[in-house]
Formats: C-alpha cells, structure tokens, sequence
C-alpha cells in the first residue's frame, strides 16, 4: 500500500473476516472448545475514484496487527507487513463468546495510522464481520488563496502548496458588486466577501468546499461602509473590518460560521486597507491608505478591540500603509508603503508595540503599489500583489529562517494572468481528521 492513496471521500477503511471451521460447534478430543481458523483480509479502497493527493502517514501503511481477546481465552496476537494493496492474516481462535477483534494499521515508523475493534461471537460454521477502521494519524489539510478581482466582478481560488509555496490559480469566478475582500474562517469551513460598490455596506457568508475551496454564497451581513478588509479572530468567534470611507473597526460575533450584528470602533483614520491579528488572538494591526501609521489595537476577551496608539516608520513618515502581514511566528508584522514602493519587517514586542531596526527595508520600486500582502503558514514565503502593473502582478518572494526578505525586488514566481488582483488571504480546509 505504499504511496497508494485512501479515497477523501471516505474517512473508515473496512475490514472484511471470514470465519470458517468444521469443528465449529464440537469439541476436539482434548476437551477444548473447538477452534475457527480466522482469515482477515485487509483491502484498501483503492479501487474507489482518488480526489486527492494526501501525505505519507494517511497512505504509507505498512503493517497491519490483528489482536483477538476475551476472558475465557489467550490473546492471540499477529502482524504481517503489507507489501501491495492488501492483506490477509489468519488466525486461530476458540469458539466462544463476546471475542473482541482490534485491527491496528501503521507507518513505516511504527506511527498507528488506523485502528478499529469490535465483537463478535464464534459459535457459526461461517461469519462475515466487517470492523470499522477510524483514523488516527495527523490532520490532512489542504491550502487555498482567495484573490478579490475588484473592478472586475470575480474572484481567484488558487490551490496553494504547502510545500513549494507555488499557487495554482483556477479559472476567476463571477461575483457581482466588484468584491474588495475575501476573509477566511480559521475552520476554513466559512469565507466572507466585502465588496467595492453597492451594497457596500454589507458582507456576504459563504461556506467552503473543503477539496475544491469553492465559495457557495449564503445569507448577507450589515457592516460599516465598503469594508476593504476581513480578518478572523484565531477563535475564530469574531471578525474584524475595516470601513475604507468612515474611521471605524467594525467588530462581528461569529456563529455557526455567520456574522453576527457588529458594532463598531472608532479609528484614528479613514481609508482602512488591511488588517493583522498576532496569532495568540491579543493584539490588531490595521493599515490605513490615507495615513502614515499602523494603529494598534488590543482584543479583550470578549473579541472587542480599543486603540493602544499608533506607529509610523521614521523611514516612512510621508509615505502611507497600504498593506500589513503577521508571520505566522508572531514576531514579526510587515507593511508595505506607497509611494516608496517597499516593504518595511517591523519586529513585535510582546505588549504588541512595534520596533524596527534599520535593515528591515527590503525592495525599493518607487511609485509602485504594494496592494496587498499575505505571508505563507510556514513563514517561508511572501506573496505580494503589485497593481502598478498591468496587467497586475501576484509575487512571491522566499523569507529566510531570520524572517527576512530579499532586497531585490525580482521575485521568485510571478502571476499576472489579469487586471484586476486586489486582495489576497489564505485559508485553510480539513480533508482529514483523527476520530474522536
């Protein structure tokens, strides 16, 4: 079963025992209960349509152990190493009641991947039994980008690779009222879309599809006026926008995966672009077209947030923020600044006040537009969207372990299959679970 893959679409694997003995229901000479040989065979449902590629430890099964117990009997115990797609093992056991069967599947590291047990009386001259496999290994997740075309009526879903941190883009799919902004529920089960012209002040909740990241748009929200940006609690229990025309938070309890009323904050400026959460869910970042600075806010308990101040760059104290990034560590915040066409790594204290030495500055691309920025869930790659350009770039540039950027502004992988880019985030989705 090595480098074979489990279905997505089914979460149990099957065992299928076959119990066959003349002497079921006699005695041997020897006064024992007589005894059923057991044959187990152990199939991969390999045979079923495969959706996905999944990691080694869902599919590098190497081993399977079956364990037969009860009170009146020895544990018989048995492993066979798996070399295709499947197994049998065949075993003895003493006719009798309430024999509980344990399956256990494992890795090439002795890691159990699959496990399951039930109980069955011996007592016929043919049983079928099917024991139910339950998953026990890592979660399996799969990455999405969402792209928010503004001006163009759609919106990009890339899958993300994990690994490489390269996109592959889909085909844009239309949505109307020019949508501004894509935020991502921590679950990745839920998305919310903002949007640029009328309604603008509301918020459409979508559910995701976990293998595809496609969108199925559901109820609307009110919010604050052209929300530019939606960021999720790590709680993923409240959402945070930005009102681009008025100087206001928007703060929305979260349910079932649909925003709640909100209820707003004032902030120090209008023209709210981006927003970053510190991944211990204590302190907001918000990035203002119209302003200079990064206002910082603290969350409460109760996902309500209060303004601790602001910080401007000394390098940048004439140029305004357009975009803001947390690197998944929590120690590091970058903004992008227009018209100087860079981005700054500012360094996170732990009371979220914000500090940055001089070599902190990478790119240099005067008047160009460092839209929006997103960092990669390793902290290993950037992914920048420059819309100076035309037709507008979607970058990504390699961060180094010091959370570092390159100075050069050539990046490692551009995209530009259009016009319209505007807003990227990242969300996402559990394809596997480990049972409960």
């Amino acid at each position: 079963m090595k480098n074979k893959y489990i279905s997505l679409f089914i979460y149990s694997m099957a065992l299928l025992i076959i119990f066959g003995s003349c002497n079921i229901g006699k005695s041997v000479d020897n006064g024992e209960p007589a005894a059923a040989l057991v044959t187990v065979n152990f199939e991969k449902p390999s045979s079923r349509e495969l959706t996905e590629t999944v990691p080694s430890d869902v599919s590098d099964i190497q081993s399977v152990k079956l364990t037969v117990s009860a009170p009146d009997m020895e544990t018989v115990e048995q492993t066979v190493d798996v070399t295709g797609d499947t197994v049998s093992i065949s075993v003895t056991v003493p006719q009798g009641t309430e024999r509980t069967f344990k399956a256990e599947a494992f890795d090439s590291n002795g890691n159990l991947i699959w496990d399951g047990t039930t109980v069955q009386d011996i007592q016929e001259d043919t049983v079928t039994l099917v024991i139910e496999m339950l998953y026990r290994g890592s979660p399996v997740y799969k990455y999405f980008a969402y792209v928010s075309n503004w001006g163009d009526d759609t919106i990009t879903i890339a899958d993300l690779n994990i690994s490489t941190g390269a996109l592959t883009l889909g085909t844009p799919f239309s949505h109307s009222n020019n949508p501004h902004c894509v935020g991502v529920h921590p679950s990745g089960q839920y998305a919310y879309i903002g949007y640029g012209t009328t309604p603008f002040t509301t918020v459409t909740n979508a559910t995701v599809d976990k293998n595809t990241g496609s969108l199925t748009m559901g109820t609307t929200t009110k919010t604050g006026d052209k929300p530019t940006f939606i960021a999720v609690h790590p709680n993923g229990n409240f959402a945070y926008i930005t009102s681009y025309t008025t100087s206001a938070i928007w703060v929305h309890p979260i349910s079932n995966g649909v925003l709640g009323t909100g209820t707003s904050t004032t902030a120090e400026s209008s023209g709210g672009h981006a927003i970053a959460i510190r991944p211990d869910g204590n302190f907001l970042y918000v990035a203002y077209e119209s302003a200079t600075q990064i206002e910082i806010f603290g969350i409460n308990a109760e996902g309500n947030i209060s303004s601790l101040g602001s910080q401007q760059s000394v390098f940048h104290s004439t140029d305004n923020v357009l975009s803001v990034a947390m690197h998944p560590n929590g120690t590091y915040l970058y903004a992008t600044y227009y018209p100087a066409g860079c981005i700054h790594r500012w360094t996170i204290n732990t009371d979220g006040t914000l500090s940055v030495p001089s070599e902190t500055e990478y790119f240099f691309e005067p008047s160009e537009r460092y839209e929006s920025i997103i960092v990669h869930p390793s902290g290993n790659y950037l992914y920048l969207i420059n819309s100076s350009k035309s037709p507008i770039e979607l970058r990504i540039y390699p961060i180094d372990s010091a959370g570092d950027l390159p100075t050069d502004p050539t990046p490692s992988t551009t995209y530009a299959p259009g016009t319209a880019f505007h807003t990227i985030n990242i969300g996402r989705t559990t394809l596997l679970a480990p049972a409960q």
